[in-house]
């Protein structure tokens, strides 16, 4: 038998996390409050730049069924706890051993309707965009 190398050339490869109909939204927006301890960062980020809290809040009401948060994760970073309609849901954990801009939040679907989302923290954390799907 007559074997024979086979290839595959690429001209492209990526990867995203995507689902159909999300809005990907600057940190800029003005649908989004920070209080707190918040500073602006250079660091490489979708937007331009990142905001960087410290016993801070982020807080945004938006009407539709699932959001994510993309932040940069590095040993620079903590973690944060997020909060739906007032429920604590989790924490996101943006500790890593080099630094990447990652979905670290990625919600449950949820009913369809307004709800109001906390994002907060008393460790350094960042905030680089949000998804919202409507």
């Amino acid at each position: 038998s007559t074997s024979s190398t086979k290839y595959i050339a690429y001209r492209r490869a990526g990867f995203a996390y995507e689902l159909a109909g999300g809005n990907w939204i600057s940190p800029d927006d003005g649908r989004f409050v920070y209080r707190g301890n918040w500073a602006l960062s250079s660091e490489l980020s979708t937007f331009g730049h990142l905001y960087t809290g410290e016993n801070a809040t982020m807080e945004f009401e938006f009407s539709g069924t699932r959001f994510a948060i993309f932040s940069r994760k590095s040993p620079d970073y903590e973690s944060f706890e997020v909060l739906i309609d007032g429920e604590p849901v989790g924490t996101a954990n943006l500790r890593a051993d080099k630094g990447a801009t990652a979905v670290v939040w990625l919600s449950e679907a949820l009913k369809d309707g307004t709800h109001t989302v906390i994002i907060r923290s008393k460790t350094k954390f960042n905030i680089d965009s949000v998804v919202l799907w409507q």
